[in-house]
């Protein structure tokens, strides 16, 4: 086990779901220092017992002000590069959570409703069947079809030409009435912000996200520091980081991680009714038991979490916080491993 100590005393940074009117929060009632050293020793001990199926993993630890970043295994394999806790990773659907909080600064300075119809900055979807909201796409109730994947490898970085494709297609069902999970709903919303805003979505986030949370290695499509692997296979693909931006394309520490979430509940991205309304889950959608706007609510063995999780070809990345107490965790793997991920998660916030 290669650990590395970053403890660091944080004052002020509220927890995620400490408010007691949140739906679903589950009390705790925290030891001395918060479970931080029980939480570091038992997620060190998973993280050697995993050593062997994972080829590496930057897993983060939270406690109020105390934070610890283990790391284990390999950035990548040929040649050999160790894991570091400071190696940017490719966050995947993660992204999601930011594009919903730039979204959420509109509805906040008046520029966007969540009830508005995306075709009034989106015309692409003009052609769909029924009005999509900006609500229903942060949630994934918007009915929207998938790209195919010739749609994808065709126009996936032209975002304009991507929703266009798309808008061709029938509606999956009614908007508001299910949940389908959509990268392409994240597109339509990421392509209204920079219309909005007349920034490229890069610059979009780097001046609404990642300056303001303090996200020093933070960026849009890369460089990353690893690869990503499936039984010791390189299976990355870096091409996909062009695809789809605002839904998956964030490149970033575990720490800057941190530093969102940490910002986000605190209420130095979003006043506290954006947060509550990104909060406040609107039902179940793909491997998601419980969605809001950009973030989901899972149970772990000692209760409800909120965050994101997200997967690319041989990775899989977690970044969660515990309702009704100050513990969070991020925790990154360079492997199809996503149910290894999911243990260390729970390690960490539950132990």
């Amino acid at each position: 086990m290669r650990a590395l100590w970053a403890l660091v005393v944080t004052a002020g940074v509220l927890a995620a779901g400490c408010s007691s009117d949140e739906p679903g929060a589950t009390p705790h009632t925290p030891e001395t220092d918060g479970g931080f050293l029980s939480a570091v020793a038992t997620l060190e001990q998973r993280v050697d017992a995993y050593e062997e199926l994972t080829t590496g993993v930057i897993a983060l630890v939270r406690a109020g002000g105390q934070v610890q970043v283990l790391t284990d295994g390999e950035a990548r394999l040929r040649p050999r590069i160790a894991m570091q806790a400071d190696m940017r990773f490719p966050l995947a659907s993660i992204t999601k959570s930011m594009t919903a909080t730039v979204v959420m600064q509109l509805v906040e300075g008046g520029r966007l409703a969540l009830d508005d119809p995306i075709d009034q900055w989106v015309p692409e979807l003009g052609s769909v069947a029924q009005p999509i909201t900006v609500g229903q796409l942060l949630s994934h109730r918007s009915g929207l079809p998938h790209a195919t994947d010739a749609e994808l490898r065709r126009w996936g970085s032209d975002s304009s030409r991507l929703l266009r494709a798309i808008g061709e297609h029938p509606l999956e069902f009614r908007p508001g009435t299910s949940g389908s999970y959509s990268n392409e709903g994240y597109v339509a919303l990421g392509l209204a912000a920079e219309r909005i805003l007349d920034a490229s979505y890069g610059d979009v986030l780097q001046t609404r996200v990642f300056d303001p949370a303090g996200m020093t290695s933070a960026n849009l499509f890369g460089p990353w520091d690893v690869r990503g692997y499936d039984d010791g296979t390189d299976v990355s693909e870096q091409f996909f980081l062009k695809w789809i931006p605002p839904a998956g394309s964030v490149v970033a520490t575990a720490a800057d991680v941190d530093a969102f979430y940490q910002a986000l509940w605190s209420g130095n991205l979003v006043g506290p009714e954006a947060l509550r309304q990104m909060r406040t889950t609107r039902g179940n959608v793909g491997e998601f038991s419980d969605y809001g706007l950009g973030l989901a609510r899972e149970r772990f063995s000692c209760g409800p979490a909120m965050g994101h999780s997200g997967r690319l070809k041989g990775i899989s990345t977690e970044a969660w916080s515990l309702d009704g107490n100050d513990r969070s965790t991020v925790v990154l793997v360079n492997d199809q491993l996503s149910d290894v991920a999911r243990i260390l998660v729970d390690a960490a916030l539950c132990s």
